[in-house]
């Protein structure tokens, strides 16, 4: 096994890497040699929330959300909290 070995990748027109699965299991997204769990080469998008995406429990610990007045929330374990302080209920 080769940890960077290429297992999925789709190329677009021009031959560039857009997706790449390695073996190691890095994902990369418009990027052709990902250097993390899941690398991308560009910015992302979040839904917006109004309420609770999900129950937050242990299961859930480390989930990430946007709530609807733009600040990011992670789910602790037990409670979604505001990622600026980690102890700030978010209010969807």
């Amino acid at each position: 096994p080769i940890p960077t070995r290429s297992i999925v990748e789709v190329l677009d027109i021009n031959g560039e890497s857009r997706l790449e699965v390695q073996e190691a299991g890095n994902v990369g997204i418009n990027t052709g040699k990902p250097q993390a769990t899941l690398d991308i080469n560009g910015y992302t998008r979040l839904k917006k929330y109004s309420s609770e995406p999900d129950t937050c429990s242990a299961d859930r610990d480390g989930a990430i959300a946007l709530n609807s007045n733009y600040k990011l929330c992670v789910c602790n374990g037990s409670s979604w909290v505001e990622t600026n302080d980690g102890t700030s209920s978010c209010t969807w």
